[in-house]
């Protein structure tokens, strides 16, 4: 996939993590209020979220300089010029 072989996989009811050999880890976490306070370096979003949603809380999680902090995919209202 990206040439970096995981070494630890957490899978639980409310998020998904990796933990990677170099180690880098990537969660997966749900869109709901109860994500407030974590903090990303790139959100990948599904364009299906309520755009109300994403600008008061997964605009807040996200820290993503000096790169573009967001990912779009799938269907719906969001764009990039949504950031």
């Amino acid at each position: 996939m990206i040439g970096i072989i995981p070494s630890r996989e957490v899978i639980t009811k409310y998020n998904a993590w990796v933990e990677f050999e170099n180690g880098d880890y990537w969660v997966a976490t749900g869109a709901w209020e109860s994500a407030r306070g974590r903090k990303a370096n790139i959100s990948y979003v599904d364009r299906a979220i309520n755009k109300e949603f994403f600008n008061t809380v997964i605009k807040h999680c996200t820290i993503g300089f000096p790169y573009r902090g967001f990912l779009f995919f799938g269907e719906g209202e969001l764009n990039e010029y949504d950031t």
